[in-house]
């Protein structure tokens, strides 16, 4: 709204130190925003150097755990290589010795018997020289010899069948032992042949571990240049960054309201005169909220319904109509041109029938052109707890609503709204159900009250 209609926006005196202090705020954003471009090298130099160091204590524990694993199984099997070979030789002594003491056995019976073979062999001779007339001394010594005889050959043979026995059992041990011996040297082949696959598997291992280290130094490197890359897509991405800062510094400049104290309204501090730069002076209020701070600048109040919103000429609802001391609507262009010369946010203050009271705040907050209907364009991030009725109208444009005796009111419009805060006042009829043309806000229902709402309150800050 101009100065000559008196009807517009702005409000008090803190205001003016608020939005004044925006260029110097944004110059110290400036420099934090390009000390933050600056933080990714770093963070960056440390993620790779976090990633190698983790890869290189992966391999080193590998390596280790690898080495000792191939040693460990050496070791023992070398010692069971050794007992079995104790084994054998003692296998071997003893066959040895089983040996010796059989054929110890055998030379010593073979002796007796080639004794009694010459005992017989000279009864036989002296029988012959003394066939004739020896007479009965020598057929005594006959009987004795004959009998002596008889008696150490029955001794030999039981001697021998014992040893024969004995030779026999020798045999079983020892082919038993030779048994043994062969499962020993099958099992020491065997020893060897895993040794050897061991062995075999070790260089494996050293063949993949230096794959590994080579696949490792290849996948370092590709980082390294994807670090180098991103380093420079930062510092690109840094200095594009602070151009638009440096824009953003001059947008916001020219933003500056300019505040004035207006004459015949000094009563009412609240109320003051605005003079951005490119747009014409206008007055508007400015009020503090206690829960949300300072210089919010009120661009529609709706207290009692006094004030009609449905209007004749629809050319109001671009420059604003109404009393800035009690209702009021500031304009679609207002907010076109303030919102679009620096970051305003929102906040919307409504209270129903039983004097309960919610709030929706959004933090980014732009309006587009007439030729575009004055679309929302952003709302940014919401908060509050009145519920995000707004996001409803999104990327949606200014609709009309006739009346009977040819008014209309204008509000943002889709087939899904939840809220129309330029609506027709209405403090009688419940709302069982959503009329898009009367005064309401979303499906929240405070107290027991069913009604439409009783008043409401929307305004804007720079941030």
């Amino acid at each position: 709204m101009k100065t000559a209609n008196v009807n517009n926006l702005t409000e008090g005196g803190s205001s003016s130190s608020s939005l004044g202090s925006s260029t110097d705020n944004n110059s110290l954003n400036s420099d934090s925003d390009s000390e933050v471009a600056c933080a990714p090298n770093d963070r960056n130099r440390k993620m790779q150097n976090s990633i190698i160091s983790y890869e290189q204590s992966k391999v080193v524990d590998l390596e280790e755990r690898l080495a000792n694993s191939d040693n460990e199984k050496i070791r023992l099997y070398e010692a069971l290589i050794k007992e079995k070979d104790e084994v054998i030789k003692s296998l071997h002594f003893s066959v040895d010795l089983i040996t010796e003491t059989k054929d110890f056995s055998i030379k010593q019976m073979n002796s007796q018997i080639n004794d009694l073979q010459n005992a017989l062999a000279f009864k036989n001779t002296f029988n012959l020289h003394c066939a004739q007339g020896v007479g009965t001394n020598i057929d005594l010594k006959d009987n004795i010899i004959g009998k002596t005889n008889v008696n150490q050959l029955q001794d030999m043979q039981k001697e021998t069948e014992l040893l024969e026995t004995t030779n026999k059992e020798d045999k079983v041990l020892i082919s038993e032992l030779k048994s043994k011996i062969i499962e020993n040297d099958t099992e020491k082949a065997n020893l060897k042949v895993k040794i050897a696959e061991l062995e075999f598997k070790i260089k494996e291992n050293d063949t993949k571990m230096k794959e590994l280290e080579a696949k490792f130094e290849k996948n370092d490197e590709c980082l390294k240049a994807k670090i180098t890359e991103l380093e420079i897509k930062v510092k690109t991405n840094s200095a594009e960054l602070t151009k638009k800062d440096n824009q953003l510094s001059k947008i916001t400049s020219s933003a500056h309201l300019n505040l004035t104290l207006p004459l015949n309204f000094t009563k009412n501090s609240k109320i003051k005169v605005a003079h951005p730069i490119g747009i014409d002076p206008f007055m508007g209020v400015f009020e503090n909220i206690p829960s949300a701070g300072s210089n919010w600048m009120v661009i529609q109040r709706r207290i009692d319904g006094n004030l009609l919103f449905n209007r004749f000429d629809q050319s109001e609802y671009d420059n604003g109509f109404g009393d800035l001391k009690k209702e009021f609507w500031v304009g679609f262009e207002v907010l076109h041109q303030l919102t679009n010369m620096g970051r305003f946010e929102l906040y919307i203050q409504v209270v129903d029938f039983d004097d309960v009271t919610a709030y929706a705040r959004y933090d980014h907050f732009v309006v587009g052109s007439k030729a575009e209907g004055y679309i929302i364009r952003s709302l940014g991030a919401y908060s509050g707890n009145a519920g995000d009725a707004l996001k409803s109208l999104k990327n949606k444009k200014v609709g009309y609503w006739r009346c009977q005796n040819h008014t209309s009111f204008q509000w943002w419009y889709s087939d899904q709204m939840k809220c129309n805060l330029n609506g027709s006042y209405d403090s009688l009829e419940p709302r069982t159900v959503a009329k898009p043309g009367k005064f309401w806000w979303g499906n929240w229902k405070m107290a027991k009250s069913e009604k439409y709402l009783k008043s409401c309150k929307m305004l804007i800050r720079q941030v």
